[in-house]
């Protein structure tokens, strides 16, 4: 998995992301004015998931030896599991929602296509890093000796390979949630900052 030059170009970019989103989720709660709260939550969300897997599957990629790489396999399918069990109600749901408030319907079905494809891949390899996640990790069983069996049976190259799948289509989820906020500055440039809301 030779993917460094990529991890090193896209999470140059995430921290600026986060303080930027950071920076307006806290506009809008000083002027009491949630109408993009979705979409930026969603934008800090996907962009410290996108950080945790690019680090990760960095770590997977150079581990130097066998329990090195189980341990990233750990960590990035805990992260996978519990990212794509939320996503699907976020993106197909509540960010579709906002969308329709705002009037941003040109914009749905790029979501929901991409839901689809989030969905997709969750189905085909949620047993996997499910089972990792709870016999590895949170240790569901209590048995030991099972610990140990389930830990040397990881497929440290399966979870590298779906980590990246999900960096690749968080990077698309990137770009539609950047089409929303240059709806947003388009719109507020037109027609003045934020209104302040009345408790």
């Amino acid at each position: 998995m030779k993917i460094q030059p990529e991890i090193n170009k896209t999470i140059s970019k995430i921290p600026e992301n986060i303080i930027l989103d950071y920076a307006f989720y806290k506009e809008m709660e000083s002027r009491n004015n949630f109408r993009y709260k979705s979409s930026t939550e969603i934008g800090l969300y996907c962009s410290i998931i996108q950080s945790d897997l690019i680090l990760g599957s960095g770590g997977l990629s150079k581990a130097k030896t066998e329990l090195e790489e189980k341990f990233y396999a750990r960590i990035l399918s805990l992260t996978l599991y519990e990212y794509l069990k939320d996503l699907s109600r976020i993106l197909g749901k509540e960010l579709v929602n906002e969308l329709k408030k705002n009037k941003y319907e040109d914009l749905i079905d790029s979501v929901y296509s991409l839901n689809k494809e989030f969905s997709d891949l969750k189905k085909e390899k949620e047993n996997v890093i499910k089972k990792i996640r709870h016999e590895t990790i949170a240790h569901k069983t209590g048995n030991r000796i099972s610990l140990v069996e389930q830990l040397f049976s990881i497929d440290c190259g399966e979870i590298g390979f779906l980590s990246i799948d999900i960096i690749n289509l968080n990077t698309k989820l990137i770009r539609i949630l950047t089409q929303i906020k240059n709806r947003i500055a388009e719109y507020h440039s037109k027609n003045g900052q934020m209104k302040n809301k009345n408790n």
